[in-house]
């Protein structure tokens, strides 16, 4: 028996429908009561079961080998419900006047009242009777995580008769009833698994979907850190039309957000498929290329309507940068760059001398491709397919940021672990020390149009787990975790620097400005969790920051870093793009 089932388990983890199906019947029963205690009724429960074991399909291969398989189907059950809930502002439901014969309505209205977080550690440990250890599994969160959120649902666990003995309600929760999933319920699953497309996809979440605007819409109708005398751009400065955020969002699927350029709110949203990896705009600015595991997926800019999907080679492609007419990924795991007409068809392929942890466009015939060790780049000719020399940067240096001039003909790079600062020819590889920048690890950068100021940025350190192990739990949250900013610049004070010293020595800046003509630092930003992509509106003089740890956008005055506003987000960021809007 146990080594039928682990031939089925294994079959499943291929990809094999009828393999899970099997699993589905072994699990379904137990995950359909759970999911109905969750979501108070039996339509809402059959969508959360169908969108679980679709999640679960797709991620089973991944599945840790230290959780029993139980334990795990319930996580994939926690974070489908909770990811669903992040795109609304949940009000808590108060319980009417039930009758306290009924306990099974007055405790299931009890729970419905708990917010989502609460409700399910509430369930798991109660109506589950699952170990708080076995429980932090399934919630990727810690012990004392889980004894913390318990103690908080017993304390708002409002019952009629919840006054009563604590010890019999919870024995009693163990035994309450719950529909069991129909048959007709297993041919839905089985039809998710069915069809791989985006089109199921987006079927299976358009009611997720539809929260997810109506909630950006509220997430971010409200900015913070906004100096509404600040916020005005000079009339003299500001083209008619501002430019436009592309948000690629990275959750169990892709998700592109569009939002409006004047006033900072979500214009259009839509799902693009499984593990998006990158994002890049045509040379044109029509269209935008995504790079997912199962290709390289084009979008309309403008309209954001999902077009062709090229299917690329089977390989770990990690990297994407559009050339010209030519789009080229890069793997971590081969050797090998990628170069694509405009059909998505392979135009050339070239071999390199090791694996690419990046590429960085330098003109439209030539890009940078930095070692998958980061210890040296080449030049790669698009137009020839040939690669130069290896370009090392000072003597065995890991390579940070790499950031081209307009042509580029110089790059400037920095290594995060001596902290320094390089101007390089890129025709040459001659390579010249700028500046040496204390307490400055730069992994991205942009530079202003005409060369003259250096954006970089630091990412901080990796946030601590949340309770399902992805983005926060709702828009509410997302505008919590917003750390308050910092900035600095050569102008200030000797007591100012004295009274920020400690604070300085403690952390590092999340965004330095420099003075490429002789590397000194203009202005320092400093934010919790760091910031990673930067994008320039050199037109209106603001820099856009990218802060994945605290789901936000920056929108700071390139001029002076004064953060001008926050976009909260109601997705883990990924990567964005600016669109320029017609007149």
């Amino acid at each position: 028996m146990l080594a039928h089932r682990g031939r089925v388990l294994t079959a499943a983890e291929r990809g094999d429908r009828d393999a899970f199906l099997a699993l589905y019947d072994q699990f379904a029963p137990m995950l359909y009561r759970f999911s109905f205690w969750l979501t108070g009724n039996e339509s809402e429960t059959r969508e959360l079961v169908v969108a679980t074991f679709h999640r679960a399909f797709r991620a089973l291969h991944k599945r840790p080998r230290d959780i029993v398989l139980d334990t795990w189907f319930y996580r994939m059950a926690v974070r489908t419900f909770l990811a669903a809930n992040r795109w609304q502002r949940l009000t808590r439901r108060t319980p009417g006047p039930v009758e306290i014969e009924d306990r099974t309505t007055a405790w299931r209205e009890a729970t419905l009242a708990l917010s989502p977080r609460l409700r399910v550690v509430w369930l798991l440990a109660l109506a589950e009777g699952m170990p708080q250890s076995q429980t932090a599994e399934a919630l990727s969160t810690s012990l004392d995580r889980v004894e913390s959120l318990l103690e908080r649902a017993r304390a708002e666990f409002r019952a009629p008769d919840s006054d009563a003995d604590r010890a019999m309600i919870e024995r009693a929760m163990r035994q309450l009833s719950a529909p069991r999933p129909s048959a007709t319920l297993r041919g839905e699953v089985a039809a998710a698994l069915g069809t791989g497309d985006a089109t199921l996809c987006t079927r299976i979440m358009q009611a997720g979907i539809g929260l997810v605007v109506l909630a950006l819409v509220a997430s971010v109708a409200f900015s913070l850190l906004r100096d509404e005398e600040e916020a005005e751009v000079d009339a003299e400065q500001a083209p008619a039309q501002p430019k436009q955020i592309i948000l690629l969002g990275q959750a169990d699927s892709g998700t592109l957000v569009a939002f409006n350029a004047k006033d900072l709110k979500p214009a259009n949203i839509i799902g693009i498929g499984n593990e998006p990896r990158a994002l890049e705009l045509s040379a044109d600015g029509k269209m935008l290329y995504i790079l997912q595991s199962e290709g390289l997926l084009t979008v309309e800019a403008e309209s954001q309507r999902v077009g062709r999907l090229f299917q690329l080679p089977e390989q770990e492609w990690s990297s994407l940068v559009v050339a010209g007419e030519h789009v080229v990924v890069g793997s971590q795991s081969s050797p090998l760059v990628l170069v694509l007409d405009e059909n998505g068809e392979t135009a050339a392929e070239i071999s390199l001398p090791w694996p690419v942890e990046r590429l960085v466009r330098l003109n439209e015939q030539s890009l940078l491709a930095v070692a998958s060790d980061r210890t040296s780049m080449a030049l790669v000719a698009l137009d020839s397919a040939s690669v130069s020399e290896a370009i090392a940067i000072g003597t065995g240096l890991v390579i940070g940021a790499v950031v081209p001039n307009q042509d580029g003909s110089v790059v400037y790079v920095t290594t995060p672990e001596t902290e320094e600062l390089w101007r390089v020819a890129a025709s040459s590889g001659q390579a010249t020390l700028l500046a040496k920048i204390p307490g400055t690890r730069a992994t991205h950068g942009t530079l202003s149009a005409d060369g003259a100021a250096l954006y970089l940025s630091t990412e901080g350190d990796s946030p601590a787990e949340t309770i399902t192990g992805d983005s926060p739990s709702s828009s509410a949250d997302v505008k919590s975790t917003v750390p308050p900013v910092r900035t600095t610049s050569k102008e200030t004070s000797d007591a100012d620097a004295a009274s920020e010293e400690t604070s300085e020595e403690e952390t590092q800046p999340a965004l330095t400005f420099i003075n490429t003509a002789d590397g000194n630092v203009e202005h320092q930003l400093w934010q919790e969790g760091g910031v990673t992509q930067l994008a320039l509106d050199a037109e209106r003089n603001i820099l856009y920051a990218l802060a994945p740890q605290a789901n936000a956008i920056l929108v700071l005055d390139s001029r002076t870093f004064h953060v001008r506003n926050v976009v909260p987000l109601a997705v883990r960021p990924l990567a964005f793009t600016l669109l320029s809007q017609s007149n």
